[in-house]
């Protein structure tokens, strides 16, 4: 494979591109002063709007009088300095994850989905896949996000669940993700360290693990941040490879691509595709295929997917369906991958559908497409670099991927292909952005480079101020994002709030039926008539041994005689959280 060249400078960041750079952040900063852009509170679009004017009379000022900087040269041996930076950004991702889910206290997850992961986790200790239904009514313990076809198993990939299970055996599956952001953090370091340099790796590994986004979604059990580490593993092994061509290195990136694949194969896909096709147009331009790089690269990939096959036999009944696809083609048929997903879905309503929640989901139109694609830009934005930041990293980005290293086009156009790949999806995502959270640490990338770029760019032409100007944005950003307003909370408590919310009446629903039901076997049926679609109270443990199991009553299909006949050993209970009623419909029977 073809070795880029490291000392090869990239594209000018020239007047041009400065100036263009500036005006699209002004602008962006314009347009939240009239509230147009969620989580860009007028007050901080204004304070970035002055700041922005000021770096602008600052550069007018200044008159640029060039002199030479050379430039460092790079250290290729890893070295005590850069394990300690690492280690450092790693504690720091680390500790602000953990400090989140202290804030959050110990309440049980928000969102179904982390409820399906849990019991995939559950699953794995227990040394299975699937459990088998129930036997008589497996009807009324229909949870979503879990198949229950006969057998019951999550209809999601085997790799978050695997990486879930020790630290649930230990008794907090949270620290899994913790663990996993802030080795993501340091690999971001290397990354950064390895395409531009120490300077680099620190200003994108500082960015990425301050940014309040990360540290958030690290306290959802969902499979973004296993994935994020896979494939934060498999960018550093692939950018390594590519300059020393060693089968070592493409081994490490097909590991970690393999392990993202496990866990999100759609995103892992979209993250890769670049990388892929650079690959064979390298094969191609050199006429030969590196057989031990190749290899290496696909044994890892190779494993993986013989994983995924057996994990949608066994679970799906089917080598090529996996259970995700099954499940929704059974309870949530509008929520189908495509283009007029509700249009499409409707010509297949079966009688298991979950209606309320099918319901919610909007058809997908080029239009809204694209509206999706703008607003998970913005939520990207507002959770990791802050807006104006955003705005001048993606138009600098240009000029940077234009010339020079080949390897930061690639990392551009991975967060092109992420968005791309889920452009045929209705749904924008947990707050905003989750289905492209994982071109996070890429922005974080292309702005540490980005920075450094311009701090040898006006040292240069001894506009010694700009950096420090520079330096400001990013205050401002962590300002807006962390500091409490004198009537509005940060942008980072708002999003603990969006997670607490859902988790406290998980909390307090929960609470309610144990203090009322007691510790008799009982089984409850939850009427969901008038309640959010979101928050499903219909969540058991595999097995059907808890004390209490909470099944699904629907109006019209359950009968409740039959139930309370064949659940003899428990105390059957009718529930309408809406209304706040919990009735006992039979005791047990002696």
């Amino acid at each position: 494979m073809a070795t880029p060249s490291d000392d090869a400078p990239c594209a000018s960041l020239h007047i041009g591109w400065q100036l263009a750079a500036w005006l699209v952040a002004l602008g962006v900063s314009i347009l939240g002063l009239f509230d147009a852009i969620a989580e860009f509170s007028p007050d901080m679009a204004a304070l970035n709007a002055v700041w922005l004017l000021a770096g602008g009379v600052c550069w007018l000022l200044v008159r640029q009088r060039p002199r030479v900087v050379p430039r460092p040269a790079r250290e290729q041996r890893w070295s005590r300095l850069d394990t300690a930076a690492a280690a450092a950004l790693g504690m720091l991702a680390g500790c602000l994850a953990a400090g989140s889910g202290a804030l959050l206290g110990p309440l049980p997850p928000a969102y179904h989905d982390e409820y399906s992961y849990l019991f995939g986790a559950q699953s794995v200790l227990a040394g299975r896949w699937t459990w088998p239904s129930h036997p008589s009514h497996p009807e009324l313990f229909d949870q979503l996000h879990v198949l229950n076809e006969g057998i019951m198993a999550s209809r999601y990939y085997p790799g978050t669940a695997s990486w879930m299970a020790p630290w649930l055996a230990l008794g907090n599956p949270w620290v899994g993700h913790w663990l996993a952001g802030a080795l993501a953090a340091a690999a971001v370091y290397g990354i950064g360290r390895e395409l531009g340099g120490r300077r680099c790796g620190m200003i994108a590994g500082v960015l990425f693990a301050a940014a309040p986004g990360p540290a958030l979604f690290a306290n959802l059990l969902l499979a973004h941040h296993p994935t994020l580490l896979g494939l934060m593993v498999f960018v550093w092994g692939f950018a390594c490879g590519q300059r020393t061509e060693r089968w070592t290195h493409f081994l490490i990136a097909g590991m970690g691509l393999g392990c993202a694949q496990l866990c999100r194969p759609a995103t892992a896909a979209g993250m890769a595709l670049p990388f892929g096709i650079w690959c064979l147009i390298s094969a191609a331009r050199q006429r030969r295929v590196p057989a031990a790089q190749w290899l290496a690269l696909g044994c890892p990939l190779a494993g993986a997917l013989g994983v995924m096959l057996a994990y949608n036999q066994v679970v799906a009944g089917s080598w090529w369906t996996s259970p995700y696809q099954l499940y929704t083609e059974i309870y949530t048929p509008r929520h189908v991958y495509g283009l007029n997903n509700v249009l499409r879905g409707e010509r297949r309503l079966g009688p298991k559908v979950l209606d309320d929640y099918d319901r919610w989901a909007e058809n997908l139109t080029p239009s809204l497409a694209w509206r999706n694609v703008l607003n998970r830009l913005l939520a990207t934005g507002s959770w990791t670099l802050d807006l104006p930041l955003l705005a001048l990293t993606a138009v600098l980005a240009v000029p940077l991927c234009l010339g020079g290293d080949v390897r930061w086009r690639l990392a551009a156009w991975a967060i092109a292909s992420l968005h791309a790949i889920h452009w045929p999806y209705w749904y924008v995502g947990i707050m905003g952005w989750h289905y492209v959270f994982e071109s996070a640490p890429l922005w974080c990338l292309l702005c540490g480079r980005i920075t450094d770029e311009l701090f040898r760019a006006w040292s240069a032409g001894r506009r010694d101020v700009l950096p420090f100007w520079w330096c400001g944005l990013a205050v401002i950003a962590w300002g807006g994002m962390y500091a409490d307003g004198p009537e509005t909370p940060s942008r980072w408590r708002r999003g603990l709030a969006v997670i607490e919310h859902p988790r406290r009446q998980h909390a307090d629903f929960r609470r309610w039926l144990e203090h009322t039901v007691g510790p008799t076997p009982a089984l409850v049926l939850v009427d969901p008539r008038g309640t959010d679609p979101h928050l499903d109270f219909v969540i058991n443990a595999p097995g059907w041994q808890s004390p209490l199991l909470v099944g699904r009553y629907r109006p019209g299909h359950t009968d409740l005689e039959a139930v309370v006949r064949d659940f003899p050993d428990r105390r059957v209970w009718y529930c309408r959280p809406d209304r706040g009623e919990l009735r006992l419909l039979s005791p047990p029977q002696k």
